[in-house]
């Protein structure tokens, strides 16, 4: 009497041992369709698959099978062995309370928590935040360049004063996003206040209640503070615009927003003015004077139309990164966060107690002494730099040119200058010159 198929197929090919004590059913085809909600797993249920994995089971197989206490919230913030913050790899530690995943570092490789956190113990930032426990790490931040796991999350204000315009508005929002992404699982140690300028003039009793905030914030704890005014200048007279039909200097708005509030009262605090070049051609008497024993540093640009969205995403993002957040100190921030692009489009002014430190590109072959270079209302040819006598050379492009074509432009002092290698070849070269050292 032959054998049926089924028992034919038992007999070559037998069950495969399964030390792990999963039930897996090894007809794909007859598995049941789930009708409840997928979840994922814990901790021991993803050692019990790579054991499952390691005794040749499909992919399939496994993806059907049926695991032991699952976690209805976990599909939602840990889905498979994904960290929640990073969304990468590696070997991952869970919350032992909601099941959060997160990625651990490991010798040279450096990821969202550090090596020596005990796994039996870890609770994610926003089980801490939610139980208002101090947790045995800083949240984890992937900054310009890098990932660092030492992010500072002590106490910020950001305050966003800013003319209620698209493109104002859109610079402000992208900053916003990028701080609210720095304290992740520390919400309560961040404070946002944004202040339209409408709210300069109809609606004071609105900006009082922000002052208060303010000033009760800053009372109960260290604190730092940011301040940013968004808007257009008035290349005549500096002014701000703070209306369609009003401009105001910027010593007033800024007088206005912060009312009784003690710059005193922060231990760090910086002021960014994202407007055009005339508050620089006008008020850089005033820069000073805020940047001496008032705010720890201001900060302006002097392109004629400036490009906000370009300041926000490839200037102040990684300076706030860099600077708050990683600990740096500024004048190395601003440095780190330079590129030639950028400096192409403005020069920066950077005010510390009461020193304004400029900021411009000066690349050898056009603006060697970061200034543009004209003869017979032309760009002339770049011929040659000579090292010993720090001459460079040009020749003249205008057929008209009286007299010698060749012109010679001696550099200035080489320590106000200086020059890196860029990954594309060549050199970004720029000048980094105290204002009083200007002529």
């Amino acid at each position: 009497m032959s054998a049926s198929p089924a028992s034919a197929a038992s007999s070559v090919h037998p069950p495969r041992p399964n030390p792990s004590g999963l039930v897996v059913r090894t007809s794909v085809s007859k598995l049941p369709r789930s009708t409840g909600p997928r979840h994922s797993p814990r901790l021991h249920d993803y050692e019990k698959l790579n054991s499952a994995r390691s005794s040749g089971l499909d992919r399939t197989t496994l993806r059907h099978s049926r695991i032991s206490q699952m976690r209805p919230d976990l599909e939602r913030t840990s889905p498979n062995l994904q960290c929640y913050y990073c969304r990468q790899g590696g070997r991952i530690i869970h919350c032992i309370k909601c099941g959060r995943a997160a990625c651990v570092s490991s010798g040279p490789m450096i990821l969202c928590l550090p090596e020596s956190v005990d796994e039996s113990k870890w609770e994610c930032w926003e089980c801490t935040e939610r139980t208002g426990q101090m947790s045995i790490c800083n949240p984890p931040s992937i900054a310009s360049g890098g990932r660092v796991t030492a992010v500072d999350t002590s106490a910020l204000v950001f305050l966003n004063v800013y003319l209620d315009d698209r493109i104002e508005r859109h610079a402000v929002n992208f900053l916003q996003s990028i701080i609210e992404s720095r304290y992740l699982g520390a919400e309560s140690h961040l404070k946002i206040i944004d202040v339209p300028f409408t709210h300069l003039g109809n609606e004071t009793r609105e900006l009082k209640v922000k002052q208060q905030i303010i000033q009760s914030f800053a009372r109960e704890r260290d604190c730092r503070l940011v301040f940013t005014i968004h808007t257009h200048s008035d290349p005549g007279t500096g002014f701000l615009q703070w209306s369609p039909r009003d401009m105001v200097s910027f010593t007033e708005i800024v007088e206005h927003v912060l009312g009784t509030t003690a710059l005193s009262d922060f231990t760090n605090s910086l002021l960014f003015l994202v407007t055009c070049g005339g508050v620089v051609d006008h008020c850089l008497q005033d820069i000073r004077r805020w940047s001496n024993n008032k705010f720890r540093a201001v900060i302006a640009f002097k392109a004629p139309n400036l490009d906000a969205s370009e300041a926000t995403c490839a200037f102040l993002k990684p300076v706030l990164v860099y600077h708050l957040f990683e600990k740096h100190p500024l004048i190395s921030a601003v440095q780190r966060a330079l590129s030639e692009d950028f400096l192409r489009h403005t020069d920066i002014y950077v005010a510390t107690d009461g020193r304004i430190t400029l900021l411009r590109n000066a690349p050898m072959r056009s603006r060697p002494n970061g200034l543009d270079i004209y003869c017979c209302g032309q760009v002339p040819k770049y011929q040659n730099h000579g090292k010993v006598a720090n001459v460079v050379r040009y020749l003249c492009k205008s057929p008209a040119h009286i007299g010698g074509r060749y012109l010679k432009v001696v550099l200035e002092n080489p320590h106000h200058f200086v020059s890196i290698p860029i990954v594309t070849g060549g050199r970004f070269r720029y000048m980094m010159k105290m204002l009083e050292e200007i002529v």
